[in-house]
């Protein structure tokens, strides 16, 4: 079986997330490939570090890990995918690309043998993965109604765009697209207020909470029933509770 390589270089990568440059990470890389302790590199190899604090080194170790880790489960996703017959040059391009474990989970999930199954799982299943590629490169001149014997039109639409929907969210250049958009042009989070439950008659036990707990939410969360802002300037304790 060939090898399997990604498509960036392990010094780039951590230099750039540890801003540091590229030649004192090459030297703090090979230093401890050669099974020097972080100690040691911080107390008596300053002159290939540059006088690097711990702290930094410690930094640098742990990203060479994390990057090695991702090295690995690409080389463990291509054997997979290779012995069960599935691999393509499209997954190979964007296995070389991943740059984090979220990255090969990404791609992996589809091929899953157990587990729930999606909407796009279900619409690949009833056979319209190859609609959604034809839909692709032809656009509108893919006729839904006729594409599948067994489903409707709006059957076989509603699919498409499941399986459309699911590949553009695993494609990593879409994903690196949208994280510049988003930085370029940070998105809103906007918020609104649900009916409330209707209340239950007095005769009848309340439900595990009951009518006070709600009208406790609605106090505790009333400045979100007609909420918008960017994303950028959302306060850490806005979020923190949905984390």
């Amino acid at each position: 079986m060939e090898p399997m390589d990604v498509d960036w270089d392990v010094v780039t990568e951590v230099a750039a997330s540890t801003g540091t440059d590229n030649r004192t990470a090459s030297r703090v890389i090979n230093l401890l490939n050669d099974g020097n302790t972080l100690p040691f590199i911080a107390r008596y190899r300053k002159e290939a570090t540059g006088n690097m604090e711990p702290e930094a080194l410690r930094l640098i170790k742990a990203k060479l890990t994390s990057y090695r880790e991702v090295i690995d489960k690409v080389e463990n996703a291509f054997k997979h995918l290779t012995s069960r017959g599935v691999m393509t040059e499209d997954l190979k391009k964007s296995l070389r690309q991943c740059k984090t474990v979220t990255d090969v989970a990404l791609i992996m999930e589809p091929f899953k043998e157990t587990g729930p199954k999606t909407l796009a799982a279900k619409a690949r299943a009833a056979g319209l993965e190859p609609v959604a590629y034809a839909v692709f490169r032809f656009g509108k001149q893919v006729n839904f109604n006729t594409a599948v014997a067994d489903l409707s039109g709006p059957e076989v639409e509603s699919g498409v765009m499941n399986i459309m929907a699911d590949m553009m969210c695993r494609d990593l250049n879409v994903l690196r697209e949208v994280e510049r958009l988003c930085l370029e042009i940070p998105p809103k989070l906007c918020t609104t207020r649900i009916p409330p439950p209707q209340i239950p008659p007095k005769n009848k036990p309340l439900a595990s909470g009951g009518r006070s707990n709600y009208e406790k939410d609605v106090l505790t969360f009333q400045a979100y029933f007609d909420f918008s802002m960017p994303f950028n300037r959302i306060a850490p304790h806005r979020v923190s509770w949905c984390q």
